[in-house]
């Protein structure tokens, strides 16, 4: 099964924020360092971004947030304001850090990066538990517990969930082969067993008739079957 979220290790963020760093320090001497300085540092951030080829296979038809987006929103905005508070209060003070000031740019910025290259995996996760708090699984019958036990069904609605395809996010047919290593007549196979128990459900708008451009997403209800499964009922 190939990786669906790629994320960068956090080391190769250091070149960026010690980039971001020097350019803080420099930028009150030399204006034009200073500015060469924050562009390197904008591109070496730029060259290790992980790059999600199958974004335009996504479709969702919900706005979704977290709550924690909303934390994150708060504080993306109070750790860089605070920083360039602190930095406009200390050069007019006689208490004047350049390096402390460069050093939490450099920090606060690259975490910023790292956080957001992290973003599609935790969304997924946090949609996800909040889906599965609010579940009822008094309606799962055991047919759907049979269905979705099989080795390949359990191999789909994982992938499924892995690109947090659930609940107005749906994901075409031909990624979930390319993760999966399998035919998109395996796919088809196993994705339709499921949607004829109400496991999953699909969509074709702008497929043109092309079984790999096919939407499919988990429903809630294969969603609670996977829960019941996992709770062992």
């Amino acid at each position: 099964m190939g990786e669906i979220f790629k994320q960068p290790q956090w080391w190769k963020f250091l070149p960026a924020t010690v980039s971001f760093t020097l350019s803080r320090i420099a930028i009150d001497e030399n204006l034009i360092l200073g500015v060469l300085l924050m562009a390197l540092g904008l591109a070496s951030l730029v060259l290790i971004f992980p790059s999600y080829s199958f974004a335009k296979d996504i479709d969702s038809w919900k706005i979704h947030t977290t709550k924690g987006d909303e934390r994150r929103a708060l504080m993306h905005l109070a750790a860089p304001a605070t920083v360039f508070l602190l930095d406009i209060v200390g050069g007019q003070t006689s208490f004047n850090a350049p390096l402390l000031y460069g050093a939490a740019y450099g920090v606060t910025i690259t975490y910023s990066a790292y956080r957001q290259s992290r973003m599609p995996l935790i969304q997924n996760r946090e949609r996800l538990q909040e889906l599965v708090d609010k579940l009822s699984l008094e309606t799962v019958s055991a047919t759907q517990l049979n269905m979705i036990e099989a080795p390949r069904s359990q191999a789909l609605i994982k992938t499924l969930l892995g690109f947090g395809a659930i609940d107005g996010t749906r994901i075409r047919a031909r990624q979930v082969a390319r993760v999966l290593d399998w035919d998109l007549r395996e796919v088809q196979e196993v994705a339709h067993s499921l949607q004829e128990h109400g496991i999953l459900s699909s969509s074709t708008i702008m497929s043109g008739g092309d079984p790999a451009k096919v939407f499919w997403e988990l429903s809630i209800d294969g969603l609670a079957a996977q829960q019941a499964l996992k709770d062992g009922r």
